[in-house]
């Protein structure tokens, strides 16, 4: 079980390694691109904070499903994507299955990635709303990562697009969807062996 939710959580992390560098590479080499990908995630957040929910959620659910976190959620899906293909020849149900297997497998971890995305978002609400000190902190921590990326060593034209995708509350977004799908990893892993051991 504990080994599951280690490499799901060393996937989902690798996962969005590969997404902000993809999205660094589309913002110096095809800003245009970037620029119709966060006009789809603006329309996402607008359809994500027009949801009905009572003003003291939602204000936390509009700071959290920002749409540059939406960007990221995308990308870090395709990057998960593209590690699937990566990892096909040495994944064992890609072995047994063939293409069946891997589409199945692509379609399981872009559905869980997306729950531990609204369960991260939930999280944070939830902790913004309860224990508002804590969250507090776990932005200061933030913060802290923040300025060690945005102090690098890349040229500028680099930096600047990195200091432009992530802050703050996008890094504590991120970890908090590592965190989820970790959470998430867990369940499947007991209702599986609950359902085995039932047969």
């Amino acid at each position: 079980m504990f080994g599951m939710m280690a490499r799901s959580g060393a996937t989902v992390t690798a996962s969005m390694i590969m997404a902000l560098a993809m999205l660094l590479l589309l913002g110096v080499y095809a800003p245009l691109w970037l620029h119709w990908v966060q006009d789809g995630a603006d329309l996402i957040e607008r359809g994500v904070t027009s949801t009905g929910l009572p003003s003291r959620y939602n204000v936390w659910v509009g700071i959290f499903a920002a749409s540059e976190a939406i960007v990221i959620l995308i990308f870090t899906i395709i990057a998960r994507i593209l590690l699937a293909f990566v990892l096909a020849p040495v994944s064992s149900s890609v072995r047994k299955r063939g293409v069946v297997g891997l589409v199945s497998s692509i379609g399981s971890m872009t559905t869980s990635l997306f729950f531990a995305f609204i369960l991260g978002i939930l999280m944070l609400v939830g902790l913004g709303v309860v224990a508002p000190e804590m969250l507090d902190g776990l932005l200061s921590g933030a913060g802290w990562v923040e300025n060690g990326l945005e102090n690098t060593g890349l040229p500028f034209r680099w930096n600047n697009i990195l200091r432009l995708l992530i802050a703050d509350d996008q890094i504590l977004l991120l970890f908090f969807t590592i965190l989820a799908r970790l959470i998430i990893a867990g369940i499947a892993t007991g209702l599986q062996r609950l359902i085995f051991r039932k047969g």
